[in-house]
């Protein structure tokens, strides 16, 4: 999970992770889709949900997810096993969003 750009952190964070390989990649970044019509997340959480495992990597980057869309794709991660790579650089999740996906995260360790 890329965080970056989300007004998560107080203090910025420099964590690092190697760059994962650029199988099953789904880019839907950039697309700023709104509330109302998040037509790429609408795609993906049922693939998630069934863990589709062409579904390896997800770039959901400038999309203008909120807090609510986070938390309909916290619900999808909870039980989700094949996902290695979700980017959400510069959405609108917010604090409560992070709080969502980091509960979800805390109960899937795949």
């Amino acid at each position: 999970v890329i965080p970056s750009g989300n007004s998560i952190f107080k203090r910025p964070s420099f964590a690092t992770t190697p760059p994962l390989p650029q199988t099953h990649h789904h880019p839907f970044s950039h697309c700023t889709l709104q509330s109302s019509a998040m037509a790429a997340l609408e795609e993906a959480l049922p693939r998630l949900r069934a863990n589709d495992t062409s579904l390896t990597r997800l770039d959901l980057q400038s999309n203008n997810i909120g807090p609510e869309d986070a938390a309909h794709l916290a619900d999808a991660l909870r039980v989700n096993t094949s996902l290695e790579s979700l980017n959400l650089l510069w959405n609108n999740i917010g604090p409560e969003g992070a709080a969502h996906l980091a509960d979800a995260l805390r109960v899937n360790t795949s």
